[in-house]
């Protein structure tokens, strides 16, 4: 942690030299470890800034593991900002927020929300789909799972749709069965292992 903050310091006036390869370990490292308001806003700008798609998706992938509520309310508050997050980075944006636990509560409240939005935005795409895949594959909890149904299930008479909402449903189970028949033997083997 203090090595990575330490690369971060020495390039803070210019992250774009830090290698590619690890650059997005020493955004998250910072915005993680280090996290400020000053810092977040200076990575923000930065997105909005850069033409490196690359560094756009360093800076995203760091952002979005924010240990702070409000920092992670502030992404969301973003997404329908053009400006900042243009139509087709928003999945990303959305994907990172709803997998942060300290994000989950506030980018889910939003995809229902601004669903319409969403359709009217996105609502062409081939992909639009695509983000009732991408709220399946981080759900695992019953609670969200009868979150899930109750708001798709309402929407299962788009053709579009359909498909996404039934075999994404089932994914969610399966996680949630998964989870339950196999808790007992692996809290067991760790305890065994911890001993």
């Amino acid at each position: 942690i203090k090595e990575t903050h330490d690369l971060f310091i020495a390039s803070r006036d210019n992250l774009l030299e830090v290698s590619a390869g690890i650059r997005p370990y020493v955004l998250m490292n910072e915005v993680v470890n280090f996290s400020s308001n000053e810092l977040f806003d200076r990575l923000l700008e930065e997105y909005r800034k850069t033409a490196d798609g690359g560094y756009k998706v360093d800076i995203r992938y760091a952002l979005t593991k924010t240990p702070d509520i409000k920092l992670a309310e502030k992404i969301v508050s973003c997404l329908e900002d053009a400006d900042t997050i243009k139509p087709q980075d928003l999945r990303g944006w959305f994907q990172g927020v709803l997998s942060n636990d300290k994000g989950q509560e506030s980018a889910w409240n939003w995809i229902r929300n601004e669903w319409g939005w969403l359709e009217e935005t996105v609502g062409g795409d081939m992909e639009f789909p695509t983000y009732i895949t991408v709220i399946s594959r981080v759900f695992k909890t019953r609670k969200r799972l009868e979150e899930f149904k109750r708001f798709f299930e309402p929407k299962l008479d788009n053709p579009g749709l359909v498909r996404e909402i039934k075999m994404d449903t089932e994914v969610i189970q399966s996680r949630i069965d998964l989870i339950e028949t196999q808790k007992d033997s692996l809290n067991a083997a760790i305890e065994k292992e911890n001993r």
